[in-house]
């Protein structure tokens, strides 16, 4: 009997034993994923790695390597630079729109969660370091020095101890961003009297481990501009620290990711698909950057290439106003007219850029078509002696393609400049981490057209109907199609003597609302003259434009500013989302039509003459609308696809609106490279929040185990107490699995 108590015993030990070696299975299942994901683990360089890196590449190659910045800008000035790094010594953390954070210096962990995401992600790109160094440039003190290599020593001995990412530490654009300011370091460090062996392996250490991120297939997002600056800084790498035994694999996988992901990051006609002004300046910046790392590490560079860059200069040049400004479609940054110098602080990859000037002239009367990017262009009036008064800049965009990149739905959205205004805007770039976000990402982050309701994301396509140029008229006819069946929504945008824009907005969906926010410049002063009218003064210029609102049946009218809910009358100023006055246009769309009609006002002996317009409609095709000025009235008239245009003193014009092919061959083979990619790098869903959740059930389930096993022990046989422990180390492994496979669908 004792012996079989005994055996008995023994077994229940060794159950006991298996079933928290299942327990640890089932926690191992759950954190294997990621721990798989996150693991990089690079031998430290040898001796003769790190002699041969003191010697090459030169000086002037290392000091241009670290000139390429793949940083968020920070806004700090040259001549703020010090004062940025004294404060940063003392524990403060000043960029320009954001708040200041308290950090520590040398490096903790604690610094990776303060802010702001965006603020998170300079934190993590080392802009501690990117300060501290250009202190030290500025100034050669040496108390710089000493703090930006324990910055850096500090930030690579907890970067390598890490398992898991700790907030944006491993963030892609993080990883890649920060290899300028060490090659920067890594320039001076390599001179120093006082260089140290254990030292620079630690550095190098962390520029290998960078690499391995970098060079992952799991890692590598080739959906948008991160993609791109991932495969630079592996050129960066590469041409830095040829002497690492990664080397030739971090110049290979550079090179050819970026041959594969030029192929839909920059259309044919030069312009960056990442639906934003701002994010095409970045696009041209990196292909510029792209074609010079192709050359030093000696890649083979496309043919395509140098005239892409050649066409995205081009574009720029139609982008950038003369005042220092850009129109603000997707996530572009609004400038006001009074602050050029945001222009520095948002778009210093920009700077030697000059789009406009002695050396460029100005586009004058030029209205650019680009049907595969999606955008059109309409400048009226010359830069002459450095006036632009009377020049005008519209923008049409209808760009939509699958990456989403800087998106917002804006489809047929339209943006009007003039004489130094902005005055019809989108809302801009708005922080990420910020209430708001996702309705700036939807339709009421611009001024398209659309249902009450709709989905930002649902499928759909724009073609072009027509599209004409006829001195100094300009038209376009746009249709948005909903890909759940016939449902559409069209907007026809006319622009007359660059001071006059007609817009015709019309649905066919029976059982809608169709909407549209009109937002205007922040520095814009709005009153009410009627119900459906309204003066925009501008206290910049001085200039004044009627906004009328037309249509054939009565339209629902709203007034926003600063509004949450429903969102509207918000642009984004120096970072901060700021109050702006904007108008709400709401029709039925069972074949009604809304005109919208903006008027430049003349004065005269400085009194603003006001008159508004009047319009007669039969359909969206037959319509005509009679625009007064200081000297009579301008009759824009369309039939079908004939318009006419009279102008006071019986000056006309007619014309018929030019059906537009759409270049569905040129769009697929971009929409095809981008499938194509992406399946050759299916990307990796961390999901280590919903794991922390899964962890914590999993430890309320072993109490609740023991639980079990404690308050019925009395009432379960001894020889049956192995057998429960045996099933329940079954069910830790087979619910392990199962929520492994199935659950995370890892």
């Amino acid at each position: 009997m004792l012996c079989k108590l005994a055996a008995t015993d023994k077994k229940f030990k060794w159950s006991i034993a298996l079933n928290y070696v299942a327990i640890l299975v089932a926690f191992l299942l759950l954190w294997l994923p990621e721990i798989q994901h996150y693991w990089v683990s690079p031998k430290a360089p040898s001796e003769d790695v790190i002699s041969a890196l003191r010697q090459a590449p030169s000086k002037q190659t290392l000091e241009t390597l670290a000139s390429i910045s793949l940083e968020v800008p920070t806004g700090i000035e040259r001549n703020d630079v010090v004062n940025a790094a004294e404060e940063l010594l003392s524990g403060r953390l000043q960029l320009r729109r954001f708040e200041p954070v308290q950090v520590t210096v040398p490096f903790t962990k604690a610094n990776l969660n303060k802010g702001l995401p965006t603020m998170r992600l300079h934190i993590a790109s080392l802009v501690s370091l990117r300060i501290l160094l250009r202190a030290y440039h500025t100034t050669a003190q040496e108390k710089f020095y000493t703090a930006a290599r324990d910055e850096l020593l500090a930030f690579a001995a907890f970067e390598r101890r890490q398992i898991l990412p700790e907030g944006m530490l491993w963030n892609d654009h993080a990883i890649a961003s920060r290899i300028s300011p060490i090659i920067d370091f890594w320039a001076i460090y390599r001179e120093r009297h006082d260089f140290d062996v254990r030292v620079s392996r630690e550095i190098l250490l962390l520029v290998t481990r960078s690499a391995e991120f970098l060079a992952r297939d799991d890692h590598f997002t080739y959906r948008t501009n991160h993609g791109v600056m991932q495969s630079i800084a592996l050129l960066q790498i590469s041409a830095a620290f040829p002497q690492l035994p990664g080397a030739q694999r971090y110049r290979a996988t550079g090179c050819s990711r970026l041959v594969d992901q030029m192929e839909y990051y920059i259309s044919p006609e030069g312009i960056t698909l990442e639906h934003s002004a701002e994010y095409h300046e970045l696009g041209r910046y990196l292909l510029g950057t792209a074609i010079s790392l192709f050359e030093l590490n000696g890649c083979i560079i496309p043919s395509a290439w140098k005239g892409k860059l050649a066409l995205a200069e081009e574009f720029s040049r139609l982008l950038w106003r003369p005042d220092g400004t850009l129109p603000v479609f997707g996530d572009t940054h609004y400038i006001p007219p009074s602050r050029p110098d945001l222009q520095t602080s948002f778009f210093s990859f920009t700077s030697g850029f000059k789009p406009w000037g002695k050396s460029y002239g100005s586009p004058g009367m030029k209205a650019v078509f680009f049907p595969v990017s999606g955008y059109s262009i309409w400048w009226h009036g010359s830069y002459i002696s450095g006036s632009y008064e009377d020049v005008s800049q519209t923008v049409i965009a209808w760009s939509h393609y699958p990456s989403r990149a800087h998106k917002h739905a804006d489809e047929m959205s339209l943006l009007i400049w003039s004489g130094g205004q902005t005055w019809v805007t989108g809302t801009g770039y708005w922080p990420y981490g910020l209430p708001g976000r996702n309705s700036v990402e939807g339709w009421r982050g611009s001024n398209a057209p659309h249902f009450r309701g709709e989905a930002t994301n649902n499928p759909r396509k724009t073609e072009i109907l027509g599209f004409v140029e006829k001195g100094a008229v300009r038209a376009i006819d746009i249709r948005r199609t909903l890909s759940e069946g016939s449902n559409s929504l069209r907007r026809q945008i006319f622009e007359i003597d660059g001071r006059h824009w007609v817009i015709v907005d019309s649905a066919n969906e029976l059982n809608r609302i169709a909407e549209t926010l009109w937002t205007f410049g922040p520095e814009i002063n709005l009153k009410g003259l009627s119900r459906n009218a309204f003066l925009l003064s501008s206290p910049i210029t001085n200039k004044t434009m009627l906004v009328s609102l037309l249509g054939n049946s009565d339209p629902t009218i709203f007034v926003h500013r600063a509004s949450i809910e429903p969102f509207g009358g918000w642009v984004v100023v120096d970072g901060k989302p700021t109050e702006a006055p904007a108008i709400e246009v709401r029709q039925p769309s069972n074949g009604s039509i809304a005109m919208t009609v903006f008027s430049l006002l003349e004065s005269r002996s400085g009194v603003v003459l006001v008159s508004q317009p009047t319009a007669w409609f039969h359909d969206a095709n037959f319509w005509q609308v009679n625009i007064p000025t200081q000297s009579g009235f301008i009759v824009l008239t369309r039939k079908g696809m004939d318009v006419t245009v009279t102008k006071p003193g019986a000056s006309y014009a007619s014309f018929s609106m030019k059906a537009v092919s759409t270049p569905v061959a040129a769009k697929e083979k971009i929409i095809e490279k981008y499938y194509e990619v992406a399946e050759k790098f299916p990307r990796f869903k961390s999901l280590i929040t919903y794991r922390n959740r899964a962890s914590w059930l999993y430890l309320f389930a072993i109490v609740g185990q023991e639980l079990l096993f404690l308050t019925f022990r009395r009432w379960i046989p001894l020889r049956w107490r192995p057998r429960l422990r045996s099933v329940a180390s079954v069910l830790w492994v087979g619910g392990g699995i199962a929520v492994a496979e199935w659950y995370f669908d890892v």
